[in-house]
């Protein structure tokens, strides 16, 4: 199947090669000059067509044009140079070089010089020919760049240059065929004006093309006014390039339309000509969007190699997240295969401990020992077994033949007692290396999410669009903001605008009314840093569907100046936000303390990018570990999606939550215990959905043990507008009311949209 996709490939290609043949070789200048089949017949040799196949296709060209003698050996003599060349090369295993081809060409312009000074004519075959020779370069240089090489390197000078004068040529190739009042020029023209206004940088792209065109069919015509005509529409093109694709293609087609009825330069234009400047103009509209950008980077526009470093540096790092991700992972493994392997100490080993240490080395040993038949470990496995449940040993565990013969009584019970001890400590140790392990791996695996997670984000690459930025600095320079860099970075609702911008312009809002006008995004200003030489760096991301707005209220406990209650209202990203109220045991310093640490621990988690199930496994185990006496914390979380209004609740120890969404209030209860009282706590989690103008009352359990939600909930009804720090304060001021003694907080947030 390969092999029959390439040959197809190969019949295209070279049955383009045979029209590019045709028509440069019928493209004739004012005054009768045909340079350009010659030249272009060198150049496809030049990039490593096969001259074997090429050369029947120049001689069908070159005698539809000329059948005669002449035009025969005109023909046949550089076919027979290139096929020379090109088997020498070939033998040398090396491509042709280009001075070798230049050599060729210039040889094979003798025979037609000879038969013209034969005929007399000496200045114009030596035109011909040295236009040639110009011409040759220039395709062998453009040819090299789209055929060899490929568009997806960045051109240089000198093949932009060629680039140029080659569309230049085609141009006057193509005004030469005229199939009635139908010119194949036009749509030619229409298409490399859309291609140049949009894919190169300022407006110079679409005027250079439109001289080049211009040149190229007045060469051919020989007329001011074609010159004129397609410069007008050229400038229209410029004009327009910061408009969708589709109104400049239709603009261009009217001025080009318009122009030439009003310059009265060509007779009997009409509508199918008008029908092929449109088509040419839409189908660079009708173009994929992968080749328009593969065309803007290869040729004069925007910083791709910058870019193109970006995103290769953001595979690399993602392979390496990968692997850290793929560490932690087995590191959490091993330490969770570790954990939970406890001990088990049998009555039987510790009664032949005992025997071998205590007792074998007593002076009657012998006589027990002779009496049991074997050591004492037999008699004393039941004393061990029932010291163990017991916790200790005592003279009653003892049985008669050991009290009736023992001369070392209480140094025996005291060396059992000193054995279970041991084991006590040690299953203590074994049980704290083992709760150690867990913490560990719950911290690995938390470590390895992030890392997995921050690899996939990393793996996406970024997309720029070169002609968003180039229309977004015009239309701000418009708007008289001083604008010297933009980068659009991504798509959609994942796009971040960077601008580089006078620190004097940075407020304006023309800047964030202009941008997102352009990208058909809503945006904010999220970051705003110093640039250089009196410049600020700004970045535009898109606002979210919804935006909050916050009040609390709250009081300490009557003789203490510092609340136990902590309220934590923390931004994680650009769409998520982070609500806490912390109540730790007690009251006053310490229980501040407490809130303050379960609430901190909590966020630094959250901020890391820990998974909401990670962060309250991982930080009860944290606060497990350090609690001591009444060390723990009721926490009540909130975490916010204004893109969407999904709203996780979290409680651990935490009383209910009023929320209000549309007309009816609903009371969210939790269930589960505090944070540090047992390592394997299980949070309640509960989802709901908030939108415009919805409400949520955190509340801490000095409000709620006064105050039930039906009572809350008629608060909140009460209120018509809603301001969170208003209904804060009234619901608190209840609970005063009620006899409200101990810490006391209500953190009220409110929904709204921005659409």
């Amino acid at each position: 199947m390969k092999k029959m996709s390439l040959r197809r490939n190969d019949i295209i290609r070279y049955f383009c090669d045979l029209v590019i043949l045709l028509l440069f070789e019928n493209a004739e200048a004012a005054g009768g000059l045909r340079p350009l089949g010659l030249a272009v017949f060198s150049s496809l040799v030049f990039s490593r067509r096969n001259v074997i196949l090429l050369a029947p296709m120049y001689l069908a060209a070159c005698l539809l044009k000329d059948f005669s003698y002449v035009g025969l050996v005109v023909a046949v003599t550089p076919a027979v140079l290139f096929i020379a060349a090109y088997f020498v090369y070939h033998k040398l295993n090396r491509p042709m070089h280009r001075t070798t081809a230049l050599i060729v060409t210039l040889l094979s312009c003798v025979p037609r010089v000879a038969f013209s000074m034969v005929n007399g004519e000496i200045y114009a075959p030596i035109l011909s020919s040295v236009i040639t020779l110009v011409a040759a370069y220039v395709l062998m240089t453009a040819l090299n760049a789209v055929v060899v090489r490929g568009l997806r390197y960045r051109l240089t000078v000198d093949e932009r240059i060629s680039l140029i004068v080659a569309v230049g040529m085609l141009s006057l190739s193509l005004f030469t065929i005229k199939i009635r009042n139908f010119n194949l020029l036009y749509p030619f023209f229409a298409f490399c004006l859309m291609l140049s206004a949009y894919a190169f940088q300022g407006v110079q792209g679409a005027l250079v093309t439109g001289l080049s065109v211009a040149l190229g069919a007045s060469l051919q015509g020989g007329s001011a006014g074609v010159f004129a005509v397609i410069m007008i529409t050229a400038g229209v093109a410029a004009a327009f390039k910061n408009l969708p694709e589709a109104a400049c293609a239709f603009a261009l087609t009217v001025a080009f339309t318009f122009s030439l009825f009003f310059l009265d330069t060509f007779s009997g234009y009409g509508y199918v000509n008008a029908i092929s400047i449109f088509v040419g103009a839409f189908s660079y509209v009708l173009v994929p969007r992968k080749y328009k950008t593969m065309l803007s980077s290869s040729g004069i526009s925007y910083t791709a190699v910058g870019k193109s470093v970006v995103n290769k540096n953001r595979r690399e790092t993602s392979i390496r997240l990968y692997s850290l991700a793929g560490v932690f992972e087995d590191m959490k493994n091993l330490l969770s295969a570790e954990s939970g392997g406890k001990t088990e100490v049998s009555p039987e080993a510790v009664a032949y401990d005992v025997a071998s240490n205590f007792c074998g080395r007593c002076e009657n040993a012998n006589n027990c020992f002779r009496s049991l038949g074997g050591d004492t470990g037999v008699i004393l496995n039941d004393v061990v077994e029932a010291s163990m449940k017991k916790g200790k040993a005592t003279i009653i565990d003892m049985p008669p033949f050991i009290t009736s013969r023992c001369k070392k009584l209480n140094g025996l019970i005291g060396a059992v007692n000193d054995r279970l001890i041991k084991i006590e400590c040690a299953g203590e140790q074994a049980e704290e290396a083992d709760k150690n392990r867990a913490l560990l791996a719950a911290e690995m695996g938390g470590v390895a999410e992030v890392l997995d997670n921050l690899g996939d984000e990393f793996k996406r690459p970024l997309s720029f669009d070169g002609r968003r930025e180039r229309r977004i600095s015009d239309e701000l320079t418009r708007r008289g903001v001083d604008c010297k860099e933009v980068l659009v970075c991504g798509e959609q609702s994942d796009v971040d605008v960077t601008l580089v911008v006078k620190k004097e312009d940075a407020d304006k809002k023309a800047i964030v009314e202009e941008v997102s006008r352009i990208m058909k995004v809503r945006l904010k200003k999220t970051h705003e840093s110093d640039a250089t030489d009196g410049y600020a760096g700004i970045v535009l991301s898109p606002a979210p569907r919804y935006d909050f707005v916050y009040g609390n209220a709250g009081k300490s406990r009557r003789g203490n100046d510092v609340s136990g209650d902590v309220i934590l209202v923390r931004r994680m990203s650009k769409n998520r936000v982070l609500f806490a109220v912390g109540d730790g045991m007690g009251s006053g310093k310490n229980a501040n303390d407490l809130s303050e640490r379960a609430v901190k621990t909590i966020e630094n988690f959250f901020e890391a990018g820990f998974s909401e199930d990670v962060v309250m496994e991982v930080s009860n185990k944290i606060l497990t570990r350090h609690a001591t006496g009444d060390g723990f914390s009721a926490v009540d979380i909130m975490v916010l999606n204004l893109n969407t209004g999904a709203v996780n609740f979290i409680k651990l120890g935490a009383t209910f939550t009023v929320i209000k969404s549309g007309d009816e209030p609903e009371i969210i209860e939790g269930n589960a215990l505090p944070m540090g009282v047992v390592e394997n706590v299980q949070p309640f989690v509960t989802r709901r959905v908030l939108s415009e103008n919805d409400v949520a009352v955190l509340l801490s359990d000095g409000v709620t043990d006064v105050t039930t939600g039906g009572e809350i909930a008629e608060i909140i009804d009460e209120e018509r507008r809603i301001n969170p720090e208003v209904l804060s304060s009234k619901i608190l001021d209840a609970a005063v009311k009620n006899g409200a003694s101990d810490d006391a907080t209500v953190l009220t947030v409110k929904i709204f949209s921005r659409i």
